[in-house]
């Protein structure tokens, strides 16, 4: 080994102690900032913070959408009052039938809901949402559907959603958009 590789050597051992007694330094105050959450959390808590987890939606189903050929446009992810539908081609949400039919079934459920709560039949956390995603360019990606009422709800929507899907992509077609 030459004089420079061992002075080189030398260089990086001093910088590598140095690193690992900056993250020491580190590890000891994001410890005392755990222990003072921990203190806050146990006031308002019956468990530490090192307790409490994270709960993830789990998945009940998943669902293919397919038009009749067997293509799959969609996929529908069910958790318990929650469906996300991902769209798996480029469909443009200003064809139609997806603000004159779509949407206007979607808003016609909500109001439906909404009614309901007026009169006292279903609470605030049951009325039927729903949140549209596109990507940078206008194409639809993400259909997210909360309060669904049961299975049969969830199977008409899956209806709607797939009718609306396949009228959307013979438009493209036949506009040669496609």
């Amino acid at each position: 080994m030459s004089e420079e590789e061992v002075r080189r050597l030398a260089e990086l051992k001093s910088y590598l102690e140095k690193k690992i007694e900056q993250l020491e330094t580190e590890i000891e105050l994001l410890k005392f900032c755990v222990r003072l959450v921990d203190e806050a959390l146990s006031k308002s808590s019956f468990r530490p913070a090192s307790e409490l987890r994270v709960t993830r939606k789990k998945e009940k189903a998943r669902i293919l959408i397919k038009t009749r050929e067997g293509e799959v446009i969609a996929e529908m992810l069910v958790y318990d009052k929650e469906a996300v539908v991902e769209v798996k081609k480029n469909i443009p949400v200003t064809i139609p039938p997806f603000k004159n039919f779509l949407l206007r079934e979607f808003e016609k459920r909500k109001r439906a809901d909404e009614d309901k709560l007026g009169r006292g039949e279903i609470s605030r956390d049951e009325i039927f949402e729903y949140n549209i995603e596109t990507d940078d360019q206008g194409y639809l990606r993400r259909i997210v559907i909360r309060n669904f009422k049961d299975d049969r709800d969830l199977y008409d929507l899956r209806g709607v959603i797939r009718w609306t899907l396949i009228r959307m992509l013979e438009r493209l077609r036949l506009s040669g958009r496609w």
